[in-house]
């Protein structure tokens, strides 16, 4: 990975940051009183760098994502008590000749600056991890972006549809003309939302009630579909085509049934919560999982990217169906550009 400067001074800053901690636990243990290796000093810098770590996660966690400060604050109180009993604890008496004020006064100093510390090294940490994070995105996004274009215009998708219309416009000229009006509906929104990085809910729900539209005409009786939907903010944005995999699977490994199929799709949002379940019949010999798919796997980059820690997919096998639930709290959504 190519080092920037910033990159580089960061590391520098953190291992400075580390060795003052160590500093300040001998400023507490001077020469004197023990060798480097001694068993309190020791003792003192794995306490006070355990707090330190759970101090970072109670404000990762309750601060930054929450903005809890009533948990917060008083937990932080918490951990300066428990540094301050420790160290007292552990420091050889007599080791220094202060009064009692300046003694707590010199310990409470050290808690702190563990503490602080701690959240510097943390910020540090997050920075590299963010900056690191943003360049596989990018290269994961531009990977995704050229297999959104390669599939945008799937020839056997295309094929196969203008055979339907050859097949239906002699037979009913009006159910043809909605046929080619609902396709070219849908390649318009696959070209125009390839340069996007969002649209909205109603612009994805509209995607999926017409490309459900052109299945269902391909399939005929060999596949029957329903698909419901209610959005409670349709103008929600929302990454193109995030759905459509899930919908396509769903699709996909039902019709490999020799007897007729049945898919169920839904589509609700509330709260800005949005879930997406698929429901297609399964035979025993159809596995019931969605390892393997690359259309999925794609989807799943995709959504560990936009809401990296608010999606959740679950898939179970109930009485022959199929059933799996996408959760997405839309309220978490990150910008990747």
């Amino acid at each position: 990975m190519k080092l920037s400067l910033k990159r580089v001074l960061l590391h520098i800053l953190f291992i400075l940051l580390l060795l003052s901690c160590f500093q300040a636990v001998i400023f507490l243990f001077p020469v004197e009183v023990g060798n480097a290796l001694n068993p309190a000093r020791l003792m003192t810098v794995f306490i006070m760098c355990s707090i330190a770590l759970v101090h970072n996660a109670f404000f990762n966690h309750y601060l930054l994502k929450r903005k809890k400060w009533a948990v917060y604050v008083p937990v932080s109180i918490l951990f300066v008590i428990v540094g301050l009993v420790f160290i007292h604890l552990l420091l050889p008496k007599g080791s220094h000749s202060v009064g009692f004020s300046q003694y707590i006064f010199e310990i409470l100093g050290i808690v702190f600056f563990f503490l602080l510390a701690g959240l510097a090294l943390n910020s540090i940490y997050l920075l590299l991890i963010v900056k690191s994070n943003y360049l596989e995105n990018q290269i994961i996004m531009k990977q995704l972006e050229l297999d959104h274009l390669k599939n945008q215009l799937n020839p056997h998708f295309l094929f196969n549809s203008l055979n339907n219309v050859a097949a239906t416009i002699q037979v009913d000229p009006e159910l043809a003309l909605n046929y080619i009006y609902t396709l070219s509906s849908l390649l318009r929104y696959q070209i125009e939302s390839s340069d996007k990085e969002t649209v909205t809910l109603g612009e994805e729900n509209f995607f999926i009630e017409s490309f459900l539209g052109i299945e269902e005409f391909r399939l005929g009786e060999r596949c029957e579909m329903s698909f419901d939907s209610e959005l409670s903010n349709p103008g929600e944005k929302f990454p193109p085509r995030l759905l459509q995999p899930f919908v396509e699977y769903a699709i996909r490994q039902s019709c490999r049934l020799e007897s007729n199929a049945v898919v169920k799709i839904s589509l609700s949002e509330k709260d800005r919560e949005l879930y997406l379940v698929t429901k297609f019949s399964s035979a025993e010999s159809i596995p019931n999982t969605m390892d393997g798919s690359n259309e999925i796997e794609n989807a799943k980059k995709r959504l560990k990217m936009f809401y990296q820690n608010s999606h959740k997919i679950t898939t179970q096998k109930l009485n022959g169906f199929i059933e799996t639930i996408l959760f997405i709290d839309l309220k978490n959504y990150k910008r990747i550009g």
